[in-house]
């Protein structure tokens, strides 16, 4: 097939949703399909791989999001572009310009549209970056994502979770459930012995992957973690990620006596990050996010066998609690630490957990969840012709 994505979230931005669809165009390329993807121009980036065709758009940046860029609406050459590549699908990622222009062109011509439900970008918890963290707000907000996705002709997103979410607040359009993927074959942890010994000083590692912004929740993390200090004086917790709350992690940080247990990586490309050993090095992963639909970094987490702890949510579906890891009460901040504890302390529940994490993880293999999206693209442009 050939198939158009339109995305606003694409490398070189560093963040799950952007290597979620770069990993899923590779994988349908892998199996021969040619995937267009049109997304906001970057200088001096590129991006090459057999059967995928980036096709940069001209894009303004966004403040208060490092590197992010919003592609310019109404491009008449896109048009032109898909006429003469024969596309047969368009698949938008986001509910943005791009997303829009997708959109368009698909009503225009006539193609099947596919759109993807990445994350609540309506939460307070995102809002709060524009101050608009207010009901009234988010309300609107979940119209204007209802106006891009109810002119789908099937929505998919990441968990069941989402999914009830979405029907009870008026997507009307079909939905179905896929999974994000991961690849365990693209990680090497032959370093993984030096960082541990280089961070952990021979205590114990936690990790934490991801932005540094308040839908992450990490004050909290932080707080917690200074409560699992209190009982296992060794540990040490890394930070993968940099974002608007940086300088305020810092002074949380600083407030909680914790400069000498906290170690802050900054950013890390995929690329280089999947490579580096960071996640061989350590021994549990910790998530305290209430936003996420199924987030990336826990599913590359349980592909190198943490075990994970993260608060319970609407999508965290991930982690079944007491088998491959803990879910806890959102703001239970003292079972959080209790759970990290009892996984660095008593080995045979640590080892039980592992077993289990790796054995589980083999349903989101990519290869699997790609097959999963070739079935769901077949069988939206058999319905549409």
């Amino acid at each position: 097939m050939r198939i158009a994505f339109f995305t606003e979230m694409f490398p070189p931005l560093v963040n799950g949703v952007a290597v979620s669809v770069a990993e899923l165009a590779k994988k349908l390329a892998d199996k021969g399909h040619v995937i267009y993807v049109f997304a906001p121009k970057y200088p001096r980036h590129s991006f090459s791989y057999p059967n995928i065709r980036l096709v940069p758009c001209p894009a303004i940046s966004v403040p208060k999001y490092e590197n992010l860029k919003l592609s310019l609406p109404f491009n008449l050459g896109i048009f032109k572009f898909i006429k003469s590549e024969k596309i047969e699908l368009i698949h938008f990622h986001t509910p943005t310009p791009l997303g829009l222009e997708g959109i368009i062109i698909a009503k225009f011509f006539g193609l099947p549209l596919v759109g993807s439900f990445h994350g609540y970008f309506m939460d307070k918890e995102y809002l709060k970056h524009m101050k608009l963290n207010y009901d009234f707000a988010e309300r609107l907000v979940w119209k204007y994502s209802n106006f891009f996705y109810n002119k789908c002709n099937l929505i998919v997103c990441p968990s069941e979770g989402t999914k009830a979410e979405l029907i009870a607040r008026n997507c009307k359009k079909s939905v179905k459930v896929i999974p994000y993927g991961t690849d365990a074959g693209v990680f090497d942890n032959t370093k993984a012995a030096l960082l541990r010994k280089k961070y952990s000083e021979g205590g114990k590692l936690l990790l934490f992957v991801g932005r540094i912004a308040h839908e992450k929740n990490i004050p909290y993390l932080l707080e917690c973690f200074a409560l699992v200090v209190k009982k296992v004086g060794s540990a040490k917790l890394l930070i993968v990620g940099d974002g608007p709350q940086m300088a305020e992690v810092k002074r949380k940080v600083a407030n909680l006596g914790l400069q000498e247990k906290v170690i802050l990586l900054g950013a890390v490309e995929h690329e280089k990050l999947v490579k580096s050993g960071i996640y061989g090095a350590c021994d549990v992963f910790v998530h305290a996010s209430k936003t996420e639909t199924g987030p990336l970094t826990v599913l590359e987490a349980q592909a190198n066998g943490l075990v994970c702890v993260a608060v319970k949510s609407r999508a965290m579906k991930l982690i079944k609690s007491g088998v491959n890891g803990y879910l806890v009460e959102p703001e239970n901040k003292q079972a959080f630490a209790d759970a990290v504890v009892k996984l660095l302390t008593e080995k045979s529940t640590y080892a039980r957990m592992r077993k289990n994490t790796l054995k589980m993880i083999q349903k989101y293999d990519n290869a699997n969840i790609a097959g999963l999206w070739e079935k769901v693209y077949r069988g939206v442009v058999r319905k549409k012709a």
